[in-house]
Order: structure tokens, then sequence, then C-alpha cells
């Protein structure tokens, strides 16, 4: 639940990901010790009408190389992340109750979040949902995701759920 969340321990341990040749993976992205001279820490903040089309585009880019394997792909992301559609979100014109947060590296568009009120038939009053979280392929491993979910509890959490929900693909 919200109430229980804490900090990640430090990544000290964690294996590095794998390739599909068996050998180690190496960190794909940015991060703190990368010399392209990005913050350390994604800067996140509410996503603006003008963030839309750099929403869209990573949205799509995320998911064709998450899910290539899991999703068939005449599922086509671009119909789902229209730039159209994610202005209105943005403006607050679907009036869902929704909210995206936006994390930026750089001055980029790493990565988005959109939370609101959980929408399964069995949440309570009480239950938030993380609806969607992407972050762009050249930031994974860079603390874009956990800043964005971090940063979405907190919300929550202030709008007064004390239960978070999300689904995956698995």
């Amino acid at each position: 639940g919200l109430l229980g969340h804490t900090r990640p321990r430090a990544h000290a341990g964690r294996r590095q990901p794998a390739r599909a040749d068996g050998r180690a993976g190496s960190r794909k992205g940015v991060n703190a010790e990368s010399s392209a001279g990005y913050a350390a820490e994604p800067c996140v903040r509410p996503g603006e009408r003008a963030d839309a089309d750099a929403i869209a585009d990573l949205a799509v880019r995320s998911w064709r190389e998450g899910f290539r394997g899991i999703v068939p792909d005449e599922i086509d992301p671009e119909a789902a992340w229209r730039p159209d559609r994610i202005e209105a979100r943005l403006e607050g014109s679907l009036d869902d109750g929704s909210h995206v947060l936006v994390a930026e590296l750089g001055g980029r568009v790493a990565g988005f979040v959109l939370h609101g009120r959980c929408r399964d038939d069995d949440a309570s009053d009480t239950s938030g949902e993380v609806w969607a979280l992407y972050v762009d392929p050249d930031y994974w491993r860079a603390g874009v995701g956990r800043a964005l979910v971090e940063a979405s509890l907190a919300e929550l959490r202030a709008e007064g759920f004390t239960e978070a929900r999300v689904w995956t693909l698995a």
C-alpha cells in the first residue's frame, strides 16, 4: 500500500541484464555516472500540452522496444498514443480524474506516468492506480521510472488514496 512505501535500497548488488546471446548486458541509457552531463536525478513535473508530441513519441518507441515478442506486432501503439488524445488529457478535457507527470533529463522528456482513481470494479474509493508508465528506451535504467513512480505515489497519497494498483503485461 501507499502508506508503507519506502525508498528502494541502493543498486550496489544489482545484476546486469542478460543479452539475447546470453552474455551480460551493459546498462542502457544515461545515469549519474554518464559523461553526457545529465543531472543525476530526473526532474519530475506535471505534464503540459507542449509535452504531447514527446509523450506520444516516447510511448510508441517504448512500447515497440519493451513489448517486442510479448504483444503481437499488429497491435499498433500509435492508435493509443495519438498526440491529440494526449493533448486533451493534458488540458483536462477528458474529465476522468487522471494526472500526467513527466520526467526530464537534460531538458528532454524521458518518461511519463498517468495515474488516478482505480478503475477496477472491486476498487474502493481509497484505491488509486498507476494507469500507464513509459520511459524512453534511451533512458532505461537511469532512475526515470523510479522517480516517476515515487512522484505518482506521493500525488495519490496527497489525494487521499491509501492503496495503489498497477496492471502490467506478463
